[in-house]
């Protein structure tokens, strides 16, 4: 079984302004799919799963697929204006962070800047 959502946004921008002409549409409408920023359906979809998840008494605990115990990566959920702060207190002598932002259907890598590093050495 299949569960889409689909939105004609032609008819929306019509039903929303319909004294626009047919190449105003057409422009509107290319326009809103083509930069439509899709982050916060997919938010909004999580949280509506994780509250029928526990209405409906089903641990969702340790089933997202992301590993947290990975000696390489950690997969972590961040909202928009929170301030993430990480502690790394065994590594190699050379340490890299990558970070990236990462949907259903995409992935890609953060331009990011790391305000302070604190290194110290716990044997010495």
């Amino acid at each position: 079984m299949t569960h889409n959502l689909t939105v004609d946004v032609k008819h929306s921008v019509e039903s929303f302004y319909p004294g626009l002409s047919s190449d105003e549409v057409e422009l509107l409408s290319k326009n809103i799919v083509d930069n439509w920023d899709y982050s916060h359906i997919y938010t909004t979809m999580l949280e509506d799963l994780q509250g029928y998840a526990t209405f409906n008494k089903i641990d969702l605990k340790g089933k997202d697929g992301v590993e947290t115990n990975s000696e390489e990566y950690y997969g972590f959920d961040v909202k928009a204006n929170e301030t993430v702060e990480l502690t790394l207190h065994h590594a190699s002598d050379s340490v890299r962070f990558d970070f990236y932002h990462q949907t259903e259907t995409s992935e890609s890598l953060l331009d990011v800047h790391i305000e302070s590093i604190l290194a110290t050495n716990p044997d010495e």
